[in-house]
């Protein structure tokens, strides 16, 4: 005698939304875990390992209204080649800690840093150092600025980023 065929059970449309989310929220932790450790979906070499940059290009008249605002906002203008390399050189010196999340993001903090400067005062631009600034050790962990750091910040961002404020 055979057994009886039992019906196939089909998914109700909840289940199906569920099990949709649910790839979803997987997907986007792994693109987090990605990005986190310096690849991306579209570039799975790590930061650390990938290519230097290609030759910068003209500039396009996108980049020019990004400096026009940012000018209009009293930032200093943005480092750029040599000066750039310097600026983040400068603060690997101070420690190569310092160097997180990403090289953008170091040059960035050096004009929020002079325009903190110019409208807060050398005491404003300290505490925001100590803030804004954290130190990365993929052994240890994050740690906060210590005032001292925040000094050798302060006086490597005045020096390559804001020398007449």
């Amino acid at each position: 005698m055979h057994p009886t065929p039992q019906p196939k059970r089909r998914l109700t449309k909840g289940q199906k939304w569920l099990i949709a989310a649910a790839v979803l929220v997987v997907l986007g932790l792994i693109g987090g875990i990605m990005e986190y450790f310096g690849a991306t979906p579209e570039d799975p070499t790590p930061a650390s390992e990938a290519s230097p940059p290609p030759p910068e290009e003209e500039p396009t008249a996108e980049v020019d209204e990004i400096e026009q605002a940012r000018e209009e906002l009293g930032y200093p203008p943005e480092l750029t080649g040599a000066d750039r390399d310097a600026y983040l050189e400068a603060i690997e010196n101070v420690d190569p800690g310092f160097r997180f999340p990403n090289d953008d993001s170091l040059i960035a903090r050096a004009g929020d840093l002079c325009v903190e400067l110019r409208d807060g005062g050398e005491e404003a631009a300290l505490t925001r150092s100590e803030m804004i600034w954290v130190h990365e050790d993929h052994d240890y962990g994050s740690r906060p600025t210590t005032p001292e750091e925040a000094e050798a910040l302060l006086d490597v961002v005045r020096e390559h980023s804001c020398p007449d404020w």
